[in-house]
């Protein structure tokens, strides 16, 4: 049995002079990792300054904790979501402890004075997140990647039960992607937060998110991201005239035009070796087939080709590209 819902939304209808959804109706509970995807212009910026109370609906009603959105005060709101925004917002002059202790401003007093139970979860936090080294240091001497790991914990600190975060892992490298995308699964499946973020990043929403919301011809659809690979949608949202969706990969990939065909044969490989192969061939403009008198044989850490000269052994898939003439 599900626990109360956090946030709510009946017949919404959301836009600007017109709606550009559909009405929406869900249920955001405890626990939920919510990727809110959809090519640009779809809706999803409106769509989320809505469910943030940034922007009006043209009707409808979204519900935080059985309040209605409307009826709370700016403070209220502040006690039940918090906001981590895309892009850099002028604040080259705070130090990271600043930024975190301005997350508790819902809950001081008229002072602002910080109480004991306050710093107790700014230490917290600091140690969850890791900046124990930068804590005192300016944003502005921060790396990108720095910087949200610090406004995410800014969001921590705020303790809501529903955080909202737009294009979190835009612009950043691997490892701080992996990092935010961390941070997130925590809150969300440790701490028993519902996480709302938008983003136009697919292995983030595949390998992340326990819900896609996926924007797509005015309709907000939504799902588990592999029964969108399954029933086809990602396909048909996303794919173009020249890439397509590779659905037994879950990537998108160049649709190559008069792809010469290449027959081979797996004897007893690892999955990863036929993985790798057939990504390598298919990038420099090869389609694998398995039908025909096989050209190349693929053996454990071995690929054999079939020559005019007789058996070509290669060693590594750069060996195999050069005997194909393909490098």
């Amino acid at each position: 049995m599900k626990p109360d819902f956090l946030l709510s939304a009946k017949s919404l209808v959301v836009g600007h002079d017109k709606p550009l959804l559909k009405p929406i109706d869900f249920s955001v509970y405890a626990g939920d990792l919510i990727c809110l995807m959809g090519i640009n212009g779809c809706g999803k910026t409106t769509l989320f300054k809505t469910l943030g109370a940034q922007h009006a609906p043209l009707s409808g009603e979204i519900i935080l904790k059985n309040k209605n959105l409307n009826a709370l005060s700016s403070r209220e709101k502040a006690k039940l979501m918090s906001f981590v925004l895309a892009g850099r917002r002028g604040d080259d002059h705070l130090r990271v402890e600043d930024v975190l202790i301005l997350g508790r401003y819902p809950y001081t007093n008229f002072w602002g004075e910080l109480q004991k139970k306050d710093w107790n979860l700014i230490e917290e936090t600091i140690e969850l997140v890791g900046l124990q080294d930068i804590r005192h240091k300016m944003l502005g001497e921060l790396s990108d990647g720095q910087r949200q790991k610090v406004w995410i914990a800014r969001a921590f600190v705020q303790d809501t039960p529903i955080l909202f975060l737009d294009e979190p892992t835009n612009f950043l490298d691997i490892p701080h992607r992996l990092e935010i995308m961390r941070l997130l699964r925590l809150m969300a499946r440790v701490r028993g937060k519902a996480v709302v973020f938008s983003s136009h990043d697919w292995d983030c929403a595949l390998s992340a998110a326990s819900w896609l919301w996926l924007i797509h011809e005015s309709e907000l659809m939504m799902g588990l991201p592999e029964d969108f690979i399954l029933n086809g949608k990602i396909h048909e949202v996303f794919s173009r005239s020249d890439f397509v969706f590779d659905a037994e990969r879950g990537v998108f990939k160049e649709r190559i035009i008069g792809a010469q065909k290449l027959s081979l044969a797996f004897n007893d490989v690892s999955f990863e070796q036929k993985h790798w192969t057939l990504h390598a061939l298919s990038k420099v403009g090869f389609e694998c087939v398995s039908e025909g008198e096989s050209l190349i044989i693929v053996e454990q850490g071995l690929w054999t080709v079939k020559t005019e000269q007789g058996p070509k052994r290669c060693h590594s898939l750069e060996e195999l590209l050069n005997t194909l003439g393909r490098f």
